[in-house]
């Protein structure tokens, strides 16, 4: 197992990812003052639906009920043989992955390791290689070895 593309552990991720604030914004309240945002951004569905709608999801699979722990590979965790190496890649500026969940992830795994990139974010970077080349040195270094 290398890791995922994405987030190992959804639970984990949404509620590092989630404001604090959410319960608020989806709140009748909140969902109320987005209507009256919406009058000021004019007709048809804005920003202000898709990220209450976003929260609202992100909300709920943050709570880890029946559905996400059945999508959730963490779940799925003992089946990974102890033996097997568990690698996640991910940049030190990424804004949805942060790499203190990456991390703590990695650390569920008795071989298991996160490597955080220097300059690199969600898919852009501020300096060095591009994600491409980051990932093509880090499938060669920890699969050289691989079998099945």
């Amino acid at each position: 197992m290398l890791g995922t593309i994405g987030h190992a552990d959804l639970v984990g991720f949404t509620g590092s990812y989630t404001p604090f604030i959410t319960p608020l914004l989806i709140s009748p309240l909140g969902r109320m003052i987005g209507k009256v945002a919406n009058v000021f951004l004019g007709p048809g569905p804005t920003i202000v639906d898709g990220a209450l709608d976003f929260l609202s999801v992100l909300q709920a699979v943050s709570k880890g009920d029946n559905l996400t722990q059945q999508a959730n590979p963490m779940t799925y965790r003992h089946l990974v043989e102890k033996h097997r190496r568990v690698r996640f890649l991910v940049g030190e500026n990424d804004p949805l992955v942060k790499p203190a969940a990456a991390i703590a992830c990695a650390k569920l795994f008795p071989d298991g390791e996160a490597y955080v990139v220097p300059g690199l974010g969600h898919g852009n970077r501020s300096f060095g290689p591009d994600f491409v080349e980051h990932v093509r040195h880090f499938i060669g270094t920890q699969l050289g070895d691989w079998k099945w």
